[in-house]
């Protein structure tokens, strides 16, 4: 069970629908657009009556602010100062996590939260998410080059954003419909 005092560090009440996502990846080149997680956020909030926590790191502060600039703070959350098992016990509680291939979304898989995953230079067939079917949404290209060894811009060719071909042909749409469609397959977030 979440403690009050996590509740309480990112404002959130046990009876609120709570979303996490979690733009940050181990390299930027595979961390999907923040103006696009932005738009994600506003189409969220306006879909269903949920409150969104932004969880990242000190370093990944500015993006979450960048992110979080797109709504209103009645709605969204900052959390940067916790600690693993704080994580765990917020990814336990929340009815859905977004975010890049990356550990966190890794993690919230293994504590049993649906996810929606963004893939781009990785592939979800070798890395995972690794929970029920049901329970997923990976929303990627597969090029014939994936996964690709991650030697940015030497194998491939950069877009106009420093983004690898594969994460940047990925669009708010698609990742709101895979939204939705989780959503609808488990009766998550109820209007």
């Amino acid at each position: 069970m979440i403690s009050k005092k996590i509740l309480r560090i990112v404002g959130v009440d046990r009876k609120d629908l709570l979303i996490t996502i979690h733009p940050g990846a181990s390299k930027i080149e595979r961390a999907w657009h923040a103006d696009r997680f932005g738009i994600l956020c506003q189409n969220l909030i306006k879909a269903y009556p949920v409150r969104i926590v932004l969880l990242g790191t000190h370093e990944e502060k500015l993006l979450l602010e960048r992110i979080s600039s797109f709504c209103s703070p009645d709605n969204m959350a900052i959390v940067v100062k916790l600690d693993l098992v704080e994580i765990t016990q917020l990814l336990k509680v929340s009815q859905l996590f977004i975010g890049n291939d990356s550990g966190l979304l890794h993690l919230a898989s293994l504590v049993g939260t649906p996810v929606v995953g963004i893939f781009g230079p990785g592939h979800a067939a070798t890395t995972g998410p690794f929970t029920d079917v049901k329970k997923q949404e990976v929303v990627t290209r597969n090029y014939s080059c994936s996964p690709c060894s991650q030697r940015f811009f030497k194998e491939c060719e950069a877009s106009l954003h420093q983004k690898p071909e594969c994460l940047e042909t990925i669009s708010v749409k698609e990742v709101s419909e895979a939204v939705q469609k989780i959503v609808k397959r488990l009766g998550l977030l109820k209007k």
